[in-house]
């Protein structure tokens, strides 16, 4: 008898390569058709991000342009009109006398792929930061502000937001406890605060608190620490904004 011959091994066909050139192609055809369908545009990889440092005495800001995969080409303007494709292309760091707004957007040739940024730079909000643009300190209701800068800033102004909270279990009527405070600390989140600010007993969602002054010993780059220490269980602040504000800047907005 002839040796039965064993079946090879099946095997996955290997999915074709797609160029570069035909992706951002597709890309940009997918996009079109979003624009007209009026749905949002272009994926997170094709959005432009822009990171700015300030140069407070001179009024200039070095701003830096990028996208997630580095597909395509930047595209930018100054002067207010959206960017096209015969718009500038970026090149590298741009350094701009303020205020100044960019405008920016990621082209495959002369097809847009990518939604526009649009950014307003000046130095009355220069140094104001959401709560998401704060550094975590490890501790719950804690954020740390990385090297502001004091020999700009004079006054610290804050906002907080009330977040949901759990519900309580039913207990005993008892005196309602003091709201509890928000402390305000440089070079750390243990030592001495510089500020204590009572927080308010109110059912607003959004509250604006009273502006601290900074210490007059205080001047140049410091880590400033945020910490919320409510004394209500089940009371739950969260910080919204902080602005750190040269003595002649105009307020922050308060939404």
């Amino acid at each position: 008898m002839l040796p039965r011959a064993r079946p090879s091994p099946a095997r996955s066909p290997t999915p074709p390569r797609i160029p570069r050139g035909c992706t951002l192609a597709l890309a940009a055809l997918l996009g079109a058709t979003a624009a007209r369908a009026g749905v949002a545009a272009a994926p997170a990889p094709h959005r432009v991000r822009a990171r700015v440092a300030y140069d407070f005495r001179a009024a200039t800001a070095r701003v830096t342009l990028s996208t997630a995969n580095g597909a395509g080409e930047i595209r930018y303007t100054l002067a207010g009109e959206p960017p096209r494709a015969d718009s500038a292309p970026y090149r590298g760091p741009l350094r701009l006398r303020l205020p100044v707004t960019v405008r920016a957007a990621v082209f495959a040739g002369s097809r847009r792929i990518g939604p526009i940024l649009a950014r307003r730079i000046d130095l009355a909000t220069a140094q104001r930061r959401t709560r998401r643009e704060l550094s975590p300190c490890g501790a719950r209701g804690c954020w740390v502000y990385r090297q502001a800068d004091f020999d700009v800033a004079r006054r610290v102004r804050l906002a907080i937001r009330r977040a949901p909270a759990a519900p309580a279990r039913r207990a005993r009527a008892r005196p309602s406890p003091a709201p509890g405070d928000l402390l305000l600390r440089l070079d750390g989140c243990a030592g001495a605060p510089f500020a204590r600010l009572p927080l308010p007993r109110t059912g607003d969602p959004l509250v604006v608190l009273p502006t601290v002054r900074v210490p007059a010993a205080v001047h140049g780059l410091h880590d400033l620490c945020v910490r919320l220490a409510p004394a209500a269980r089940g009371e739950t602040w969260v910080l919204a904004w902080i602005d750190l504000q040269a003595p002649a800047s105009a307020p922050s907005p308060t939404h």
